[in-house]
Order: structure tokens, then C-alpha cells, then sequence
């Protein structure tokens, strides 16, 4: 072989030595940062487990009567904040229950004192581009008296649900303080996905319920520290919703088609995989709630193992409250959901109207879920509500 021949043959070889070497190094780098990155993430998931993801928050049947009135109330709060109207402007006269046929819902007066009262026609403009056109079946008329220069009456599907007195004058003087205050329980929904959330709300200093998912990863966990804390702890149990299979509530969840032997099997599993619960509420279940036999099922076990039910009333239809009085169930309802919509206006004058139920009624459960923004709303304003009202554990509500 040539001279040159070698030297070709030695540089290929050297050449292949050094690929060989780079290819075994990045190998080698390759192996090293997934090993890192493997023990860097393990202290995140419990159990060793990759999260699973999250239900979705609860989600209800678009025809619903409840579901427009919700919509309704944003409709209201979007179209008085464009007539220049904040929320301290406004105050909850009263909010009452009102029925026809099988539906029952909250007729609610505002009382507003704005620095200046927008004009009839501005008032009418506003309402019928937020209400008529986003809104059907909604319908809104302006009237007057001698004290309220501007009375706006709202209706839904002809049932009466808001009247705005818009009032001429200086602000309304805070109700003077009542000699035992009204009481107010706040479920935290849709938890054991996020530790953390969780965790924020459980630092505030106020007696949070917490309802936690079955089967969620961090269930063990957040009950744990919830019951260390004196907190109620709850199920949050998956229930078939109308939507039902495009919509699914989440491991564990009970089924209209499901026979009793099932059903129970199902409910057993899913009581058992949270800690240390007081009671059970409902995630979605817009269908299951309406299905008497198959909660007179889930009634029947809960009754056995001292557990109540906190209907979170995902339909008007549902049938729990007549189940529960007839098997004598310790029982409640949820009057009002604080931030089903994330808008930091629109969950402020929720909490507003819970307070002005927990006023009429000497007390109210309203719902919360895991939401940044609320947890800020609710750290911020948390002082001012506990003058106005006792945050109990739910466990203090229910009969």
C-alpha cells in the first residue's frame, strides 16, 4: 500500500474513533440530564405518578334555567359597569326564593347609588344590547316612582329576577352590625389536583370546607392537612351531567345506567379514597340529581356511615332536598356560586349577594373553586366579610 493509501486509511480510522467517541459522550450527556430531570420532577408527583389531569370545573347543561340565570347576573354586572356603575355602588336590598312549577331560583333587588344616575334611555340602550341581544328570553322595561328615579325590571322566561332601584342621594349607611351575626359556609370545590391552591386557601383564617376529588393525586395529602387544621373535609362526587359522555366528570363518577350493585360498589370506592370527610356534595350531575331512585341509593349509604349531602344544585330539577326529608339525611343546598365566571367585578358582587342571603336567611353556602383570582379576591376582602358575617364549616349548616 502507498504512502498515501496510509495515511488516507489512518485519518478514516481517527476520523471514525472521534465520531464514535462524540456519539458515546452526547450518549452519555443524554442519559445524565434525563436522570436529572427525572429526580428534579419526582418530589412534584406523588406517589412517583406523572399528574393526571384535573376534571373540568363544573360545567352545566346550557338550557338549564339556573345556567341562564348565572349568565344573567354577568349580563347585569357587564351592563351597569359600562353605565359608569362600580361595584361598591351597589347594594343586595334583598335576595329571596322564588318558585313556579318545578323550577325555584333567587329574585334579587339591588339597590345602586351612583355619583350620577345615567338616563332612561342610556340605561335602556345599555340593558337591550347586553340583555336582549346575548341573552334570549331575557327582557328588560324602566319604569320610576317618587324615590327611585330609575326602576329597571328584568325578567327571564317571564319570571321576575332583578329589580335596579337606581337611587338619587348620598351612599347608603352600612347596616349596623346585628348582635349575632349570620352565618356563611364557603365549599372549596374541584380539589386534590393542585397542592398548592389548595394549601393558600387552607393559610387563610377563615373555616373552609374543602371537597376533594376521588382518585385525584394529592387527595391524602390536602384532607391530611385540612383535618390537622380543623377543616371539614368533603367528597366531591362525580355525577353524570347532562352532557354526558361529551362531558365527563372525572374518575369514579355515578351513572344513571349504572344497576344498584354497581352504583354502590362505585360510591363505596370513591367514600373511601378521601380521608377523614364529614360529607359528600356533588360534582356536576345535572342528570343524576333528577334520577330519585339512584339517589335514594347513594342516600341510604351515606345515611349509614353518618355522612351528609350538600346538593351543589347543578339543576333546578334536582330531586335531593325530597330524597333526604324522606330517608331523614342530614342535608343543605348551595345558594350561590362566587366565581363560576373569572371576573374579579363579577365574583365580588357574588359575595355580596351572599351575604345579603345569609342576612335573610341567618345563613348561606355559597361555593368557591381553586381559582388564583379568587383566592386574591377572598385574602383581600377577607377581613371586611368577617364583619358581616361567621365563616362556619359546613358541617354547622346542614339538618
Amino acid at each position: 500500500m502507498s504512502k498515501t493509501a496510509r495515511g488516507k486509511a489512518q485519518r478514516s480510522r481517527k476520523s471514525s474513533k472521534k465520531k464514535s467517541f462524540r456519539t458515546i459522550l452526547f450518549f452519555a450527556l443524554g442519559v445524565c440530564v434525563a436522570t436529572g430531570a427525572y429526580f428534579l420532577a419526582k418530589p412534584l408527583f406523588e406517589g412517583n405518578k406523572f399528574p393526571q389531569k384535573s376534571p373540568p370545573f363544573e360545567i352545566y347543561p346550557s338550557d338549564d334555567f339556573e345556567v341562564r340565570l348565572k349568565h344573567l347576573d354577568r349580563a347585569i354586572y357587564a351592563g351597569l359597569l359600562e353605565l359608569g356603575v362600580s361595584v361598591d355602588d351597589v347594594e343586595f336590598q334583598s335576595v329571596c326564593e322564588r318558585r313556579s312549577k318545578d323550577l325555584h331560583w333567587n329574585f334579587a333587588v339591588l339597590e345602586i347609588r351612583p355619583r350620577k344616575i345615567p338616563s332612561k334611555a342610556d340605561i335602556q340602550t345599555i340593558f337591550d344590547s347586553h340583555l336582549s341581544k346575548n341573552m334570549p328570553g331575557a327582557i328588560s322595561h324602566i319604569a320610576s316612582d317618587c324615590r327611585y328615579p330609575v326602576i329597571v325590571h328584568v325578567s327571564l322566561d317571564q319570571h321576575p329576577t332583578h329589580h335596579l332601584l337606581f337611587f338619587k342621594g348620598l351612599k347608603k349607611l352600612p347596616p349596623p352590625v346585628p348582635k349575632k351575626l349570620p352565618k356563611v359556609a364557603l365549599i372549596l370545590d374541584d380539589v386534590g389536583y393542585d397542592k398548592q391552591i389548595a394549601l393558600d386557601f387552607l393559610s387563610l383564617d377563615a373555616s373552609i370546607t374543602v371537597s376533594i376529588f376521588p382518585f385525584s393525586p394529592c387527595r391524602k395529602k390536602i384532607a391530611s392537612i385540612a383535618h390537622e387544621k380543623g377543616r371539614d373535609v368533603m367528597l366531591h362526587l362525580p355525577m353524570e351531567p347532562m352532557e354526558y359522555p361529551n362531558v365527563n366528570p372525572g374518575e369514579g363518577v355515578l351513572l344513571t345506567s349504572m344497576d344498584m350493585d354497581m352504583l354502590l360498589a362505585q360510591l363505596k370506592e370513591n367514600l373511601d379514597e378521601v380521608p377523614y370527610i364529614v360529607g359528600v356534595n356533588n360534582h356536576m350531575g345535572s342528570k343524576f340529581t333528577k334520577d330519585p331512585e339512584r339517589m335514594q341509593y347513594v342516600f341510604k349509604l351515606l345515611k349509614e356511615r353518618d355522612l351528609f349531602f350538600v346538593d351543589s344544585r347543578t339543576t333546578t330539577r334536582s330531586c335531593a332536598r325530597k330524597v333526604a326529608r324522606r330517608i331523614k339525611l342530614r342535608f343543605a343546598e348551595r345558594q350561590v356560586f362566587l366565581d363560576h365566571l373569572e371576573e374579579a367585578s363579577f365574583i365580588r358582587a357574588q359575595i355580596k349577594q351572599l351575604v345579603s342571603i345569609a342576612r335573610s336567611r341567618g345563613s348561606a353556602i355559597g361555593i368557591i373553586h381553586p381559582h388564583r383570582l379568587t383566592y386574591s379576591i377572598l385574602k383581600a376582602e377577607l377581613s371586611d366579610l368577617k364583619k358581616d358575617v361567621e365563616i362556619v364549616p359546613v358541617s354547622q349548616l346542614v339538618n
